[in-house]
């Protein structure tokens, strides 16, 4: 029943992946257009994964260089937020959506996923951000955390321009924590309910040929059932070690 369990695990983690690579997904594969993602309520986790087969397309934004995470955050959201409203007010209580677009040294990219081929040819790079912006509609009173899936390697991690969970030694020698499942408690005073919120992830790589948010699930939700679920994929996992 443990190495059931497991398996189904590793084939969940696994399996998005591996189909974007067998139909060699890039950013030209993408929609033309793709959408704000949004979310009603987050009293159950949400996938907030890049989905372009849903009927408002969503991805997740790559760049590389360097990047103030409050500024950038900051002037995202204005701009966002004031897409949004405009499209409340023009639609008057009717379902709205936003196109998403990026400044022009952003790209399209699948999330969870390697993305050591969605660089540009200079493949010496090994610093990478992610975005992710999300309008979240209704905060319940519980508090939230972010779980990002396995990173390779290290990672600093924001939420509206503020940091919330660090993970691995910038420009150590030695691999960090590319086995490491990450969930990072969101404080409550970031979250901006009616109202776009910015997650930025600043990605370090240690392998030459892996770099990203790589495998698992992107999710936001309860703390509470986040960390109790990661747990317990960590306690099978030991048992089925062990057995």
């Amino acid at each position: 029943m443990c190495k059931s369990k497991f398996v189904q695990c590793v084939i969940a983690c696994i399996l998005p992946g591996l189909v974007l690579s067998l139909m060699g997904c890039g950013s030209q594969a993408f929609p033309d257009r793709v959408y704000l993602r949004q979310i009603e309520s987050v009293r159950q986790p949400v996938d907030i994964g890049s989905d372009v087969s849903a009927g408002q397309p969503h991805v997740w934004w790559m760049r590389t260089g360097e990047l103030d995470p409050e500024e950038f955050s900051n002037r995202m959201r204005k701009s966002l937020n004031e897409r949004a409203q405009q499209r409340m007010r023009d639609l008057q209580g009717a379902p709205w959506a936003v196109e998403e677009s990026f400044p022009e040294n952003w790209h399209a990219v699948p999330t969870p996923e390697n993305l050591h081929g969605y660089l540009p040819e200079d493949q010496t790079i090994d610093e990478i951000w992610l975005c992710k912006a999300v309008y979240i509609q209704q905060v319940d009173e519980e508090h939230l955390s972010l779980r990002l899936g396995q990173i390779n390697d290290r990672d600093a991690t924001y939420f509206n321009g503020r940091v919330i969970g660090r993970t691995g030694e910038w420009d150590a020698e030695l691999a960090q924590a590319y086995d490491r499942t990450r969930v990072y408690d969101i404080p409550d005073n970031l979250i901006r309910p009616e109202s776009v919120n910015i997650i930025l992830v600043h990605v370090q790589r240690y392998t030459g040929d892996e770099i990203g948010i790589a495998r698992d699930e992107v999710l936001i939700g309860p703390e509470h059932t986040l960390r109790t679920e990661l747990f317990y994929e960590s306690f099978i996992e030991i048992l089925f070690l062990a057995v």
